[in-house]
């Protein structure tokens, strides 16, 4: 039922300070029923008057071992009890700030024995653990050191359940979620059982309907981000709103992203903004007149015959992505369709920074395949690409598959079994294609953050 524990620190503040020592007890409300205690190695020299306060010096805590050897044992400890500790605030802040730091949220209801005994015990000098030890004789025979004060901590418990019995002690709890936003539906043990890995996560309505899409690259972090006090507007209706969530594990980042597309595209989820544009996608075409490819950005419909090289969301950022290949690749502006065609040539022609495939003046095949490099610089083209990333666990890793330059889909194997191209494409489920989704495969490509493998006619029997 309780764990109550005390630290002891080289220093007062959890931001320059670290803990020297750790005791926990654990309490059924009747009596102690376990205990562990350690040394921790700070990792920080221990000032002289800490050392002078509690008798922890260097040498002792030499072969100690670090906060993250214990870290486990310590939530082991403490979860599902309520955290005691005589002033609370500064031991509890204390642990989060050690768990913060590796990369862990370390979230319990506590209970200020200091607090609690202000109300119950009026009148008294001083409410600190030493004077209240003495009015109430409880004996302390290691003062300033974790066990000791753990101990009197634990009679102190049993005075005040002695005073305002066992089940008014609800009523004195500090919530862990006291100054965040958790739905009454949601419980603490659900997204502390949150793995910390990528994947998706979705916030429903009490009807089951997904109000919000999201995607995390540590599900049990980002999840829990969307309570914090600190966060204002869309998190804050998702956290009033919410009455339960689900979650994907894909273990990839890039998978995590397809997915929160296609939910959001699909679902339309009343809190994400982004992603909901439902207008015709805008695609840069690729067309041949009189020898010279020209390029131009255009409307995707149904129906429509051409297929563009690239496709976006909105036409701003197909004529930015236009503009910069032209730039980049010194294409003509008229055969991009950035400006009219004249028969004098195009504006950077006159001014000698176009080559003159406006004018007849460049070879077509020079100037062609300057197209093409510039279209497989910043788009697919009509490749067939296989991009192999993280799987959900170690042993398995995550395939996207690219066809003619078209998103169809993701899967996850086992690389022990699944080693041919043929193989790992068996793997593959469809996927709805949206032009965000080539702009994300793209942008991991860039950033080479993932495996990218083209599937060629002679690399269709490569092994990876």
């Amino acid at each position: 039922m309780f764990s109550i524990i005390d630290v002891e620190t080289t220093g007062g503040s959890f931001r320059q300070a670290k803990i020297t020592e750790i005791a926990i007890l654990l309490h059924d409300g009747n009596k102690i029923t376990d205990r562990f205690e350690t040394l921790i190695n700070p990792g920080m020299a221990i000032p002289w008057f800490i050392t002078r306060l509690t008798g922890i010096d260097d040498s002792m805590v030499k072969n100690a071992p670090k906060f993250h050897e214990v870290a486990k044992m310590i939530v082991e400890l403490t979860e599902n009890r309520i955290l005691v500790a005589h002033n609370s605030k500064f031991d509890y802040g204390f642990l989060q700030h050690e768990y913060h730091a590796l990369g862990y949220k370390f979230l319990r209801n506590t209970f200020c024995t200091c607090t609690v005994s202000r109300k119950l015990f009026p009148g008294l000098h001083s409410y600190g653990l030493e004077n209240l030890s003495r009015h109430f004789n409880i004996e302390n025979k290691s003062r300033h050191r974790a066990a000791g004060d753990a101990e009197a901590t634990s009679v102190l418990l049993e005075k005040i359940i002695e005073v305002s019995g066992l089940e008014s002690v609800n009523s004195y709890l500090i919530p862990w979620n006291r100054n965040n936003k958790l739905p009454a539906s949601i419980t603490p043990d659900e997204l502390h059982s949150l793995p910390h890995t990528a994947g998706v996560y979705f916030f429903k309505d009490e009807s089951g309907k997904i109000i919000y899409a999201g995607k995390a690259v540590n599900l049990n972090r980002r999840v829990l981000s969307h309570f914090s006090n600190t966060r204002t507007g869309k998190v804050s209706k998702t956290a009033a709103h919410a009455h339960s969530f689900s979650y994907e594990v894909t273990g990839s980042e890039l998978i995590a992203l397809l997915r929160e597309t296609e939910v959001i595209k699909s679902e339309m989820p009343i809190l994400n903004r982004a992603q909901k544009n439902t207008n015709a996608p805008i695609g840069i075409f690729k067309s041949l007149h009189n020898g010279y490819l020209h390029l131009e950005t255009g409307s995707v419909f149904a129906g429509n015959m051409e297929e563009p090289v690239l496709q976006f969301s909105k036409s701003a950022q197909a004529l930015r992505t236009l503009e910069k290949m032209a730039q980049e690749f010194e294409l003509c502006a008229s055969l991009c369709h950035l400006e009219e065609e004249k028969s004098s040539g195009c504006f950077g022609y006159q001014i000698k920074q176009c080559r003159g495939a406006c004018a007849g003046k460049e070879n077509a095949g020079v100037y062609n395949k300057r197209v093409e490099r510039a279209l497989n610089a910043f788009a697919f083209s009509m490749k067939d690409l296989l991009i192999i990333d993280d799987g959900r666990t170690p042993d398995e890793k995550s395939a996207v598959l690219i066809r003619n330059g078209k998103y169809e889909g993701y899967g996850f194997f086992n690389p022990e079994f699944s080693k041919s191209v043929y193989e790992i494409i068996d793997c593959i489920k469809p996927h709805t294609f949206y032009p965000e989704s080539l702009s994300i495969i793209h942008s991991f490509i860039k950033k080479k953050k993932v495996k990218v493998i083209e599937l060629q006619q002679e690399a269709s029997l490569k092994l990876l």
